[in-house]
């Protein structure tokens, strides 16, 4: 999964490592750990550093970064020193269990909030561990007296630090007795004259399922969950910076998740290091893997550039995106690999196995099916991602995807969109924000394609940015896809047909590729009919007027824009079209030499059920992802109308003046399609 110093030298692999490990979870000891390799950035130099001057205890990152892999090296290399560590034995390092609290315990839920509080347990839990590691029974008895001891008066005797925190955490008044015993630990701690090492990790992951709000909303009232699991791993980083002021020979190294670390109020750079891997880390991690493939799964075994030797070769042409000559643009397999990646090893190691897996050596060459196990692999990713997420993921926003044209959309269809989606889910976050708070949906940054980090963790500050377009990530392709088709609503093909990635050159979004109108209408069978966006719009059977109302309004927004007096008569075509109207009791009284204002066909203009033909109009488009240009539906409800895109109001009280507001589309997004033979396949 990761590649070490040795590697890099061209020292000879071992065969018995696995390429395309995806997460070290699996490793218990020294053993395990030989089966795969670290890569050595800057950051990880520091981390695994032991001396007391460059020492850094607490390693941050994102899911998928390989935080518990370099643990798991730190850990290791204290053995090799001969340095006596916890945990003992085969495990190089602690993993946390998930903890279960009480619900009912408020007063309890309520101090866990507090990070010190968090700082508090760990302190006193590590110090317990660290008397029963030297079997320090008396002192144990002297400071904490009956706190970890059991209803039939058992110690807990445990070197797993887990075991007294998750004590702690079972009542209020367990906290409280730590707190008094407190002093004394420090006092105990600094008397320890033996270099240890302390190995915790998986914080974030023990409090998740209790944690995330989507399942624990109402535990106790005004606290949010969340900030229990942000406290517990910044009070752990307050528990190492105690121990290195009362003991320093007590190395306590842990990890903890970067969406924790951003919240953080105090500065803790002296203890943190954060993980993070460039382009040319995420090159080399790629090539190890590669280099550690049998030669009867690659292409090229004799070639020594990585990517030739699994590949076959270097580039391939794209299906969908072409360049303004229209021939197929021709990528980088490896920068396609990355962009279809949220920039962690992890996702690398997906994308690669399900290559490896999938599509055979022999295949590699072929563009279509190369490119569709890429698209394959980036799918688990995107659905993974969506699994580790913290807060976990809310299917209500899968919705949303279908709602995507193409992969890059204008902030017009955006605020479309969000509307659509409001509602059916009123009380939701802004699709747009939470697509984009998690690293999903991208805006232009310097002339850039910028997407947020993945592990961003989502506050209501971050607001989706006022862009002119967004970008979709490329790991959602498949999804959309699937989305699109399989939608009741919104049944078309999806487009991609924009280069969409990280860092990426700007797009001047949908205007780069051909677009149907948005509106398009005419008569086909002698009947009329309307689609929006790709979409056939049916109105009732049987009745035209609602389908003729509804073109002579899109004819006089062609004509005369969006806010349309009622009043005034209509234009030559919509003339055309209200005399075709067929004969209907409420009419009688025109003739052809009399020309309908707007106002009066709908007041008289009804469908089979006597609900008004605008309101049955209404009632269709509010269905549909596109209706309002704005984001929003205009102010005004009429009750004869109803509330939606096309709607009209009074400008005062004797209403003589009266305004249609068309907000369906611009009038350059109109077309009448007069050739209607050629619409029967749309």
């Amino acid at each position: 999964m990761w590649i070490n110093a040795k590697s890099e030298k061209g020292t000879k692999l071992h065969r018995n490592r696995s390429p395309w490990t995806i997460d070290a979870s699996s490793v218990g000891g020294v053993e395990d750990l030989n089966h795969i390799d670290l890569i050595l950035n800057d950051a990880l130099k520091r981390f695994l550093e032991i001396s007391p001057d460059k020492h850094r205890s607490v390693l941050v990152a994102g899911k998928g970064q390989g935080k518990t892999l370099a643990l798991l090296y730190k850990s290791s290399k204290y053995r090799k020193e001969d340095i006596k560590c916890l945990p003992t034995g085969d495990n190089l390092i602690e993993r946390i269990p998930s903890f279960h609290l009480k619900p009912t315990e408020h007063e309890l839920i309520k101090s866990l909030s507090e990070k010190e509080d968090w700082g508090l347990i760990w302190e006193v839990s590590i110090a317990a561990a660290l008397m029963c590691l030297f079997k320090d029974d008396g002192n144990q008895d002297s400071v904490f007296g009956t706190l970890f001891r059991t209803a039939t008066n058992q110690r807990i005797n445990s070197e797993n630090v887990a075991n007294y925190a998750l004590w702690l955490i079972q009542s209020h008044n367990n906290v409280e007795a730590a707190r008094k015993a407190l002093p004394l630990v420090r006092e105990y701690v600094q008397k320890l004259n033996e270099e240890i090492g302390v190995f915790i990790d998986n914080i974030d992951e023990a409090l998740e399922e209790f944690c995330d709000p989507l399942h624990f909303s109402d535990i106790a009232a005004g606290i949010d969950t969340t900030n229990i699991w942000v406290s517990s791993q910044l009070g752990l980083v307050d528990a190492i910076a105690q121990y290195k002021k009362h003991s320093p020979k007590i190395k306590v190294s842990a990890t903890i998740r970067i969406e924790a670390y951003n919240k953080r109020t105090s500065n803790l750079d002296e203890f943190c290091e954060i993980l993070q891997y460039n382009t040319h880390d995420l090159r080399k991690i790629f090539d190890l893997n590669v280099e550690m493939e049998d030669e009867k799964s690659v292409a090229c075994p004799s070639e020594t550039d990585m990517i030739t030797r699994f590949f076959g070769r270097k580039s391939f042409s794209h299906d969908r995106v072409v360049s303004n000559e229209n021939v197929p643009v021709e990528e980088g397999i490896f920068e396609c690999i990355l962009r279809h990646t949220l920039g962690r090893p992890r996702d690398l190691m997906r994308i690669g196995g399900y290559i490896a897996r999938h599509c055979l050596p022999s295949e590699r060459s072929n563009d279509k099916k190369l490119r569709d196990a890429i698209r394959a692999g980036a799918a688990e990713v995107f659905e993974k991602y969506k699994g580790e997420s913290f807060p976990r993921w809310d299917d209500s926003y899968d919705l949303f995807l279908e709602f995507f044209p193409s992969n890059v959309v204008t902030r017009a269809q955006m605020n479309r969109m969000a509307n659509a989606f409001e509602l059916k889910y009123s009380d939701k976050t802004h699709p747009g924000c939470y697509y984009y708070q998690r690293g999903l949906l991208g805006t232009n940054r310097e002339q850039r394609q910028f997407f947020l980090p993945p592990n961003t963790f989502p506050a209501s500050d971050i607001r989706i940015p006022t862009k002119d377009c967004f970008y979709l990530h490329p790991c959602m392709t498949v999804a959309l896809h699937d989305a699109r088709m399989k939608s009741e609503v919104c049944k078309s093909q999806f487009s991609d047909q924009i280069l969409c990635g990280q860092g990426l050159p700007k797009s001047q979004g949908a205007a780069e590729f051909p677009q149907l109108k948005r509106f398009r209408f005419g008569i086909r069978e002698n009947c009329f009919w309307f689609e929006l966006d790709g979409i056939d719009l049916p109105l009732p059977r049987g009745n035209s007027h609602p389908r003729l109302l509804l073109a002579i309004i899109l004819r006089s927004a062609m004509e005369h824009g969006k806010d349309l007096m009622m009043n005034e008569h209509l234009n030559p075509v919509a003339q055309k079209l209200a005399q075709d109207l067929p004969p209907d009791d409420s009419l009688n009284s025109w003739n052809s030499a009399t020309t309908p204002t707007l106002m009066h066909m709908f007041n008289q203009s009804k469908v089979k059920s006597g609900v008004p033909a605008l309101k049955k109009i209404n009632e269709v488009l509010n269905e549909y992802p596109f209706c309002c240009n704005n984001g929003s539906y205009n102010a005004t409800k009429d009750e004869g109308n109803g509330r939606g895109p096309i709607t009209w109001k009074k400008s005062d009280q004797r209403g003589t003046n009266a305004y249609l507001y068309l907000g369906v589309c611009r009038s350059s997004e109109i077309e009448e399609v007069k050739d209607t033979t050629a619409t029967n396949g749309l």
